[in-house]
């Protein structure tokens, strides 16, 4: 039965390690991408590639992005000299925690469904100065 059961373990481990990200989190980070510019290329590797499945566990690809439990958790996206606004799709982001846009040029209100996320909304006005 040990046997049995370690092969079973390994299966589900190998599963979920290879399942695609949350549909919304690839959706969130689409759309932020879009909304901002990015003059000096920090974001590089922020593509549709890995917009599908930006995690690995806790592991990011995505400079700036931490995960927990394969969905994106905090982005840290402080003094990148990022332009642009806050994309309203980043509530579909609904695991996120922590926003840091600081000593950037984001411009614009919050949007108003991301204030439905506090924990987010709460960091992003912080940040920008709201």
């Amino acid at each position: 039965m040990g046997v049995c059961r370690r092969h079973l373990l390994a299966a589900a481990l190998l599963f979920l390690s290879t399942t695609a990200a949350d549909p919304n989190d690839e959706r969130c980070l689409n759309h932020l991408s879009e909304s901002l510019s990015d003059p000096h290329n920090n974001l590089r590797n922020w593509t549709k590639s890995i917009f599908s499945n930006p995690c690995e566990g806790s592991i990011s690809a995505l400079q700036g992005a931490t995960c927990n439990n394969g969905r994106i958790y905090k982005l840290s996206l402080s003094n990148l000299s990022l332009k642009g606004t806050i994309s309203p799709y980043l509530s579909n982001c609904t695991n996120l925690q922590s926003l840091d846009l600081a000593a950037n040029s984001i411009t614009g209100p919050i949007p108003p469904d991301l204030q439905s996320n506090s924990a987010a909304a709460r960091v992003v006005g912080e940040v920008i100065g709201f």
